[in-house]
C-alpha cells in the first residue's frame, strides 16, 4: 500500500511538471498539431511494445472497441487539445488548478450515474469546492484576454474547464474498460492515443497554419516533443491506468488536487511565473470542499 501511495505522489508531481513543460513547448508549435503528433508517436511506441510482449493476443470485441473509441475522444483528443489550447494563454499553475475541476465532475457523475450515496455533507463539500474556483476565475491574467472573454470567463478558461469535464468522463470509462472489460492498460492507451491523435491532426489541419507545418522551430519542437511524450504519455498515462486498479477514481482525483501546487512550483522555477493571492485562496477553498466530500465518502465506506 505504501508503494502505491508513493507512486500516486510521483504521478501528481509529474502532472504538475507536465504543464510547465507544455507551456515551454507551445513557444515552438501550435497546440492542436502538437497534441496530434505527440499522441500518434506515443501510441505507436506503446502498441509496438504491447504487440512484442503480449503473445498470444485475443481479438477485441465490439464493446471493447467502443470503450477504446470513447476514451480516445474524451481522454486523448478533447482533454489534451483543449487543455493545450488553454495553456497557450494561461499560466501553468492556473491551468493545473482549473483542471482540478475534474474531481468535482467525477463526484457529480458518480452520484448521478453510479448511484453513489449523496448526503448533505457531500453537497456542502461540492458547493465549497465549486465556490473555490471563483477567486481565480475573477482575477484574470493579462494573456488570457487575447483568447477572448464572455461574462467572467475567458475562452481559455472555458477550454480548460471543458477539458476537465472530458477528463472526468474519460477516466471513468477508462476504469471500466480496464476493470470490467479486461482491456490491457498499454493496449487501451496505445489505441486511444493513435485514434485521438488522428482526431487532433484533423482539427489542426482545419484551423492551424501549415507552412509547411505549424512549427516555428523544428529543433526545439522535437526536443520538447520527446520530453513530454516520456513524461506524460509513457509514464503518466500508464501509471494512472495502473493506479485505477488500486484506488477509486474519486480517490485519485482527490489526490490530484496537489497537482497545482507542484505546477506552481515548476512554473516559478522554469518559467518565472508568480501567482497572486487568488490562486492560493482557490486552492484552500477547493481543498476544504473536496476534503469534506472525501471524509464523508470514507465514513460511508465508499
Amino acid at each position: 500500500m505504501l508503494l502505491n501511495h508513493t507512486l500516486l505522489l510521483i504521478l501528481c508531481v509529474l502532472y504538475g511538471l507536465f504543464f510547465s513543460l507544455g507551456k515551454i513547448a507551445l513557444q515552438f508549435v501550435e497546440p492542436f498539431f502538437f497534441t496530434g503528433v505527440r499522441m500518434l508517436v506515443a501510441g505507436i511506441v506503446l502498441l509496438s511494445y504491447y504487440y512484442f510482449t503480449n503473445k498470444p493476443r485475443s481479438a477485441l470485441n465490439k464493446a471493447q472497441w467502443g470503450y477504446i473509441l470513447i476514451v480516445a475522444l474524451l481522454c486523448i483528443y478533447l482533454t489534451n487539445a483543449f487543455e493545450f489550447w488553454g495553456l497557450k494563454f494561461v499560466s501553468a499553475g492556473k491551468t493545473s488548478l482549473l483542471c482540478c475541476f475534474y474531481p468535482i465532475v467525477t463526484a457529480i457523475i458518480s452520484w448521478s450515474f453510479f448511484k453513489e450515496i449523496i448526503t448533505r455533507k457531500k453537497i456542502l463539500g461540492l458547493f465549497v469546492g465549486i465556490l473555490g474556483f471563483l477567486p481565480v476565475l475573477v482575477n484574470k491574467e493579462l494573456t488570457e484576454e487575447i483568447s477572448g472573454t464572455i461574462s467572467i470567463f475567458s475562452y481559455a478558461e472555458l477550454a480548460l474547464l471543458f477539458a476537465s469535464v472530458a477528463t472526468a468522463l474519460g477516466w471513468l470509462f477508462a476504469r471500466d474498460a480496464i476493470k470490467v472489460h479486461g482491456i490491457n492498460i498499454i493496449l487501451l492507451n496505445g489505441m486511444s492515443m493513435i485514434i485521438g491523435g488522428i482526431m487532433a491532426m484533423i482539427h489542426s489541419y482545419t484551423c492551424d497554419t501549415w507552412d509547411p507545418l505549424p512549427v516555428s522551430n523544428m529543433k526545439y519542437f522535437i526536443i520538447w516533443l520527446f520530453v513530454i511524450i516520456v513524461v506524460s504519455n509513457l509514464i503518466c498515462y500508464n501509471l494512472h491506468g495502473y493506479l485505477l486498479k488500486k484506488f477509486t477514481a474519486t480517490y485519485i482525483s482527490f489526490a490530484n488536487l496537489t497537482d497545482p501546487i507542484f505546477a506552481s512550483f515548476f512554473g516559478w522555477l522554469l518559467l518565472g511565473e508568480v501567482l497572486n493571492y487568488s490562486f492560493w485562496l482557490s486552492i484552500v477553498f477547493i481543498g476544504i470542499g473536496l476534503s469534506i466530500y472525501y471524509k464523508e465518502n470514507i465514513k460511508l465506506g465508499e
